[in-house]
């Protein structure tokens, strides 16, 4: 005896055995062919007649089947079928919506002729026509300001069963296409043919600002709105007539230094390049002041503002903003108004103390020094104070790694680099001065790493007689030890380069570096190139002038005038 809990299952099961199965179908092509299928389970007919065929639109009897075989009414339709263990096929050679079979609809098998055992094989058979002629494209609005707003993707078809719907994709920066899921707008417009079609017209707006940076590229499918249409067609390539950028901004200035006198008005020129048209906003960065705005209308906008006359406190950071609906992008000036006297430099000491107090930083006094640079015996006493404390003054200190000082020579500075280099010298002594290793491999040591610790900063050295007879005996005190040569051997620097198997190269090294540093500041019109190659207003010192650093590489390069030299320099050669 069966279980409650068991019964229902039974019932189920011997309800499926007997019971037909419903048949499903996939949408055809027009004029294609397509089967369909009903199963019965098993042949359950009392008598011959076991299946009939009907097209439930106009319950017409399509074709009848015995147990054996089927007979088709229609056969200049090209349908048929065959019966078969489980129930009957039908296939229909060419699928038509035209005339009296209007294959569109729902289709039937009535087993045993009987209509209360009618099984659906088809709830509609979906009929399509691919679209004729589809062409897609992309084209540009503008908002009333006429800047680029969006982009409108759009297909169309003059022929498609039924109507058409669309899909739209754009790529992305990694070369992948994502579906847009902005409202798409339809127009569709049936034709007067029998029987009708359709020629529809779809389209999407996408917002600029959700385009990737270059040119837009999109995938179109336009399809028959039927069960999986859009695998029914393929991709139509879109690449808008627009170029998406984000602003590209150059600033420059009426100078070619960041340092200007008081009572100078500087033009600063800004110009951003993008699409859409950028809008440029000109701002000082410490006061947040907008001095001046453009809004862009082309792909190009163009912003000039020239500055009343400079105080020493109109030192600050000016920031050049173009913006457009696809990026920000800023460029940054920063001038230096120079003080003529010490109640300006106080008074830009201030703003630093202030600016730097609204950021939580706090200016130390201890470390805190002024240095004044001039040529006179006696310095000028300097009366600068942070919260009433007045400043250290100093006669020298470092700055990255060189020692500047207070009279604008550099002869603190070389004596400082070739004490150290002497210092790491010793330290590497039983490698350097070890004669089981070839003087060649010591040498090939000693440009790597004492020589680098000599020549730091050499680029900006001017190099006087006196400096250069310090570095080239220098040079030979290496030698010498490296040979282990005792000082009070009577042996010339001759000989000693001979057994070194080596020439004098120090200073044609330094030279050479100099040369390439001074061609990169000659190529970039900034303040280095203005403080070497510029002329000072009034009139000269008495007495012998100072050596420039340009009239010591015009004698080494051998050129006839500084001119000469600047050229020379300006063709990364180096050297002679």
């Amino acid at each position: 005896m069966y279980s409650r809990r068991l019964l229902p299952l039974l019932l189920l099961l011997l309800r499926s055995s007997i019971c037909p199965v419903k048949a499903a179908c996939r949408p055809v092509e027009e004029g294609q062919k397509t089967t369909l299928t009903c199963s019965l389970g098993k042949k359950t007919c009392s008598t011959n007649k076991f299946l009939d065929w009907i097209l439930d639109s106009s319950n017409t009897k399509v074709i009848a089947c015995t147990t054996n075989e089927c007979g088709g009414f229609h056969s200049d339709y090209g349908i048929y079928a065959i019966v078969n263990n489980n129930g009957s096929t039908l296939t229909i050679l060419k699928v038509t919506r035209a005339g009296f079979l209007n294959m569109e609809t729902k289709w039937i098998c009535r087993p045993c002729t009987d209509s209360r055992r009618e099984i659906t094989a088809c709830d509609k058979l979906e009929v399509y026509a691919k679209p004729e002629n589809p062409t897609c494209a992309a084209r540009r609005n503008m908002d009333q300001a006429g800047q680029f707003e969006s982009l409108t993707v759009s297909c169309s078809t003059t022929k498609v069963y039924p109507k058409a719907r669309c899909n739209f994709k754009r790529r992305t920066k990694g070369e992948m296409f994502v579906t847009i899921n902005e409202t798409l707008t339809y127009r569709h417009t049936q034709t007067n043919e029998t029987p009708a079609y359709y020629r529809s017209e779809c389209s999407v707006d996408v917002p600029v600002a959700e385009l990737g940076e270059g040119t837009p590229s999109f995938k179109a499918f336009i399809y028959p709105d039927v069960t999986n249409g859009i695998d029914l067609v393929a991709a139509t390539t879109v690449s808008a007539a627009a170029n998406i950028n984000a602003p590209f901004v150059t600033f420059t200035h009426n100078s070619t230094s960041s340092e200007y006198n008081e009572g100078d008005t500087p033009t600063f020129t800004c110009t951003a390049h993008g699409n859409p048209p950028p809008n440029l906003t000109l701002t000082r960065k410490r006061t947040t002041k907008q001095l001046a705005s453009v809004q862009g209308n082309l792909k190009t906008a163009e912003l000039t503002h020239t500055m009343e006359p400079l105080d020493c406190l109109d030192t600050d950071v000016y920031v050049c903003t173009g913006q457009n609906k696809h990026g920000v992008t800023t460029k940054e000036i920063s001038i230096g108004v120079k003080s003529e006297n010490e109640k300006d430099l106080q008074q830009l000491l201030d703003i630093v103390k202030e600016e730097s107090e609204k950021k939580g930083l706090e200016l130390n006094r201890k470390k805190t020094e002024v240095m004044v640079v001039s040529r006179k015996q006696e310095l000028p006493i300097s009366n600068i104070y942070i919260k009433g404390t007045r400043l250290k003054q100093k006669d020298q200190f470092k700055y990255l790694g060189s020692l500047i000082s207070s009279d604008g020579r550099n002869n603190s500075e070389v004596a400082s680099r070739i004490a150290q280099a002497k210092t790491n010298f010793q330290k590497m002594k039983t490698v350097l001065t070890n004669k089981n290793i070839s003087i060649q491999t010591r040498r090939r040591a000693l440009e790597c790493y004492i020589e680098p610790i000599l020549m730091y900063g050499c680029e900006a050295w001017t190099i006087s007689k006196q400096t250069q007879k310090k570095l080239e005996a220098t040079e030979m005190w290496f030698l010498r030890r490296m040979l282990r040569i005792s000082w009070t051997a009577k042996k010339t620097n001759d000989t000693v380069l001979e057994e070194a198997h080596t020439t004098r190269l120090l200073i044609s090294k330094i030279r050479k570096r100099q040369a390439t540093f001074f061609g990169h500041v000659m190529r970039r019109e900034k303040l280095e190139n203005l403080v070497t190659t510029g002329m000072l207003e009034g009139k000269r010192s008495r007495g012998k002038q100072r050596e420039k650093l340009i009239e010591g590489l015009t004698d080494w390069l051998k050129a006839g005038k500084s001119l000469e030299a600047i050229e020379a320099t300006k063709d990364k050669s180096g050297g002679p």
